[in-house]
C-alpha cells in the first residue's frame, strides 16, 4: 500500500514458473492506469522418452522409445541410447537423430542381462534418462541354430 506520485519509477516484480517455458503474468493498476506484465520462463531440457522397451537381436538390442511428455520448450534434435550389462556385459550407448523410434545397440556381451535406458537431446542439453526398459539378454546365433538342428 503506498502512493505513487507522477514521474516516480515503480518497480515490479514478476516470478516465473519452475516449469520451463511457462508464462507467468500479473495485472498492476496504478492511479486509473492498469498495465499487464508477463515473463516465460526460459527452455529447459527435455523429460524422459516414454514407453521404452528391448527387444534381443543377435549379439545386439533394438532400443524402441516414444517421444518425451515434454520438451522443455526446445527442439528435440535427437535420442540416445545406453543398455548396461547387471552381470558383467558390455556397455554400449549409441546417439540418432530426431525422427527416430528405436535404435539397435550391438557388440552387445551374448547370454549377458541387459537393460537399457533412453535420453532425449534438445538443443538446450539432454534430458533425464528414462525408467529402464525391460531385462534381456541378446542372443548368439549358434545357439539358435542347434536348437532348430535338434
Amino acid at each position: 500500500a503506498g502512493s505513487v506520485t507522477n514521474g516516480q519509477t515503480v518497480r515490479i516484480r514478476v516470478t516465473a514458473s519452475p516449469v520451463p517455458a511457462t508464462a507467468t503474468s500479473a495485472v498492476i493498476t496504478v492511479g486509473g492506469v492498469t498495465g499487464l506484465f508477463s515473463v516465460t520462463s526460459g527452455n529447459g531440457v527435455p523429460t524422459a522418452p516414454t514407453a521404452v522397451t528391448a527387444s534381443a537381436g543377435f549379439a545386439a538390442i533394438r532400443v524402441t522409445f516414444g517421444p518425451p511428455a515434454n520438451t522443455g520448450g526446445a527442439t528435440v534434435t535427437g535420442y540416445s541410447a545406453t543398455c548396461s550389462s547387471s552381470n558383467g556385459g558390455v556397455t554400449v550407448t549409441k546417439t540418432v537423430g530426431a525422427a527416430a523410434t528405436s535404435v539397435q545397440l550391438a557388440g552387445l556381451s551374448i547370454g549377458r542381462l541387459y537393460t537399457c535406458t533412453a535420453n532425449a537431446i534438445s538443443t538446450v542439453g539432454t534430458g533425464a534418462a528414462s525408467t529402464p526398459s525391460n531385462a534381456i539378454k541378446p542372443f548368439d546365433l549358434m545357439q539358435i541354430l542347434n536348437l532348430v538342428l535338434e
